[in-house]
C-alpha cells in the first residue's frame, strides 16, 4: 500500500523544515523568510470603542479624561483625580465575567470581526493575554452594577479568567498563555505570539491587552506610592508632571503568518525585541539604559529600512519620564539621515498600564493600514530639539518602520516594529500635500486642508438623489471616511474608467450622455457606523464626463471634480488620506 506524504504548512509555505532536537534552520532564516500580518485590531478606551473613534478623537483633539468622582461607583477616594473611564459602564458590568474580562472579550470579538477569522482558523490559534491587574477591580472591590459570581471568584484567577473567557466564547483550543509583566505585559503578549507563529506551533495568534485600573483598592495604593498624578499635568517628558493618569482600556489583534498580496494594506510585525534591565523591581535606571541598550539591537536588526516613526512608553511618571527622554535622545542621533518623528499616545488615552502597550500598537496598526500617523496632543514638551511631534495626522509610505517601546515594572522592555503593508503606494506629491479633505453638500464645494489652513476649495458635484447611506439609493453618504484606493496615476484627463480599470479615452465610442468616472479615482472607505458600506457602495472622488454640471448635486452618489481639479487634487492626497463629507 502507497503511503501518503502529508506536507507541513511550514513546508508547504517553502519554509525550511525542522528536524529532531536539533533545528536544522536559525532564527535568522526565519526572520528572513516568514512575514506576519497585522489583520484585524479590536481598539477600547476611554476615547470611544473601535480605530473610528480614536481617529475622530485625535482629528478634534479631543481626550476624554473626567474626574474621578464622576465616574459611576467613585465618590469621595482621589476624587480629584483625573482619570480614563469607559463611558458604557454597562457593557464591562455583565454577571458572568468580571469586568477586565467583559472588556477583553469584546475588543477580541472586535479584532478576529475585523479580520474577517473564521471558526477553523480561531480553532486551532493561539491567545496570549497580557495584562498586568487583571480582574483586581471587581474583585479586590465591587464593581459598580455586577453582582459577583462566587463559584467563579473561587476556582479562577483574577488574570487567568481573561484566557478562559476569550477561548470559550470564541471556540480558540490551540495555546493559551497569560503574561502579567506589568506595563509591558500586552506588549510582551505580542512577542509571544510572535515566537509561536515563528516556532511552527501555529499561523495565527489572537493577542488581547486588558486592564481596568480604575478600582478604588488600587488607586488608594497607587496615591500612596506616588505614582499618580498630583496637578493634572499628563506631559509625559515635561519636568512639571507628577505622576499619570490611570486609564482603562483594552486591544486585541489577530496576527497571521498568512499574508496578504502585494496589494494589502495591512501592516506587517517585522520584529520583536526584549530585554531585562537587571536594575530594580519598581524603578528604572536613570539613564534609560536598558532602553537605549534594545533599541541599538532593534536599529542593527532594521539596518537599510526606513525608520519612520517612534511610539514610546511614555507613562507619565516623572522618573520613567526624565529616563526614557534620555534614552530616545541617545536613540535618536544614532538614526542617519531624516530623524523618525515621536508620537506619544498616553495624553490621548491616559495610562492603561499592562494594556498600554498592546493599545498603542493596535492604534498604530490601524492608522498604518489608512495609510497615515497618528498625530500628537498638541504642546506637548517633547525630547527637544533632536525630533519633531507632528500634532496632525501624516502620511507613512510603504515599506517605512514603526516601533513601539513599552517598559514593565521590574525593568521588562519590549520593542515591536511595523512595517507598512505593500498595498500602500509611495507617491511623489510634489510640493503641495492636502491631508484633509471636506466636502460641503449645501454648498457644492471641497475645501482641502494642508497643515491646518484652507489650501484649496474645489466646486463639486455630489447626488441629484441626496444624502444618504442605503446600497441602490445613489445619495451621497456623510461622515468620516479616508481615501482607501486612488487610481489613474499619469493617465489622461479624458481617460474612462470601469471598475477602476482605464479602458480607453472618452472621446472614443463612449455614450456622451451617460455616467462615466473619468480622469483619476480615489475610492472612499467609511470610518462611521452609518457610512461603513460606502466602500461596498464604490462611493468614489473622480473626474466626469458632465464638467458642464460641476457646482450642482447631478451624481450618482460619488463626489465628482471636474478633471482638470480632480488630477490636481489626486497629486496631493494619498491613501489614507481624511475625508469629510458634511450636509
Amino acid at each position: 500500500m502507497a503511503v501518503r506524504r502529508v506536507f507541513s504548512w511550514r513546508e508547504r509555505r517553502g519554509l525550511p523544515k525542522r528536524c529532531g532536537l536539533v533545528n536544522s534552520w536559525s532564527l535568522r532564516d526565519v526572520y528572513l523568510t516568514m512575514q506576519i500580518e497585522i489583520q484585524g485590531v479590536g481598539i477600547w478606551s476611554a476615547l470611544g470603542r473601535g480605530w473610528s473613534a480614536h481617529r475622530q478623537a485625535f482629528a478634534d483633539g479631543r481626550t476624554a479624561f473626567s474626574r474621578l468622582d464622576e465616574v459611576e461607583g467613585f465618590e469621595e477616594s482621589n476624587s480629584g483625580l483625573m482619570v480614563g473611564a469607559i463611558e458604557d459602564r454597562a457593557a464591562l458590568a455583565y454577571r458572568k465575567y468580571s469586568p477586565a474580562t467583559n472588556l477583553g472579550l469584546a475588543v477580541a470579538r472586535d479584532a478576529v470581526t475585523d479580520a474577517n477569522v473564521d471558526a477553523v482558523k480561531l480553532r486551532d490559534a493561539a491567545l496570549v493575554v497580557g495584562s498586568s491587574r487583571g480582574n483586581a477591580a471587581g474583585w479586590l472591590s465591587v464593581w459598580p452594577g455586577r453582582r459577583p459570581v462566587k463559584l467563579l471568584a473561587a476556582s479562577n484567577s483574577m488574570h487567568n479568567e481573561i484566557a478562559s473567557a476569550v477561548s470559550i466564547e470564541l471556540g480558540i483550543t490551540g495555546p493559551c498563555h497569560v503574561l502579567a509583566n506589568g506595563c509591558s505585559a500586552g506588549l510582551a503578549a505580542v512577542d509571544m505570539a510572535r515566537m509561536l507563529i515563528l516556532s511552527g506551533a501555529v499561523k495565527h495568534a489572537l493577542v488581547v491587552g486588558v486592564d481596568l485600573p480604575l478600582c478604588e483598592v488600587l488607586l488608594d495604593v497607587y496615591a500612596k506610592t506616588g505614582l499618580l498624578s498630583r496637578n493634572g499635568v499628563n506631559d509625559p517628558y515635561d519636568p512639571r508632571t507628577t505622576g499619570f493618569f490611570p486609564a482603562e482600556a483594552g486591544a486585541a489583534m489577530w496576527l497571521s503568518a498568512e499574508v496578504g498580496d502585494e496589494g494589502s494594506s495591512c501592516p506587517r510585525l517585522a520584529g520583536t525585541w526584549v530585554n531585562s534591565d537587571a536594575s530594580d523591581l519598581v524603578g528604572v535606571p536613570h539613564d534609560g539604559g536598558g532602553v537605549a541598550r534594545l533599541a541599538a539591537k532593534v536599529m542593527e536588526s532594521l539596518a537599510g529600512r526606513r525608520l519612520r516613526a517612534v511610539c514610546p512608553h511614555a507613562s507619565g511618571t516623572l522618573v520613567h519620564g526624565q529616563a526614557e527622554s534620555r534614552a530616545l535622545r541617545e536613540i535618536l542621533a544614532k538614526v542617519e539621515g531624516e530623524v523618525p518623528t515621536v508620537h506619544l499616545m498616553k495624553p490621548w488615552t491616559g495610562h492603561s498600564m499592562g494594556a498600554s502597550g498592546a493599545l498603542d500598537l493596535a492604534i498604530l496598526a490601524a492608522a498604518m493600514r489608512d495609510g497615515v500617523l497618528p498625530p500628537n496632543l498638541p504642546g506637548l514638551c517633547g525630547v527637544g530639539d533632536c525630533a519633531r511631534l507632528p500634532e496632525r495626522f501624516e502620511p507613512i509610505a510603504a515599506g517605512e518602520m514603526v516601533v513601539k517601546i513599552a517598559s514593565g515594572m521590574g525593568g521588562q522592555n519590549v520593542i515591536a516594529a511595523l512595517e507598512t503593508g505593500p498595498g500602500l503606494v509611495e507617491r511623489g506629491m510634489g510640493e503641495v500635500r492636502f491631508d484633509e479633505l471636506v466636502v460641503d453638500v449645501n454648498s457644492q464645494t471641497m475645501r482641502a486642508y494642508g497643515g491646518g489652513e484652507v489650501l484649496r476649495t474645489f466646486p463639486v458635484s455630489t447626488a441629484k438623489n441626496g444624502i444618504g447611506f442605503e446600497e441602490g439609493s445613489y445619495k451621497t453618504p456623510t461622515g468620516n471616511f479616508v481615501i482607501d484606493g486612488m487610481f489613474g496615476d499619469n493617465e489622461p484627463l479624458d481617460m474612462v474608467f470601469q471598475g477602476r480599470q482605464a479602458v480607453g479615452a472618452f472621446g472614443s465610442g463612449f455614450d456622451a450622455d451617460g455616467d462615466h468616472v473619468v480622469a483619476r479615482v480615489m475610492w472612499l472607505r467609511g470610518l462611521d457606523e452609518a457610512n461603513a458600506n460606502s466602500k461596498e457602495r464604490f462611493i468614489y472622488i473622480h473626474g466626469t464626463n458632465h464638467q458642464e454640471l460641476i457646482g450642482q448635486p447631478a451624481s450618482h452618489g460619488c463626489v465628482r471634480l471636474r478633471n482638470a481639479d480632480v488630477a490636481e487634487l489626486f497629486a496631493a492626497v494619498y491613501v489614507g488620506c481624511s475625508v469629510r463629507i458634511d450636509a
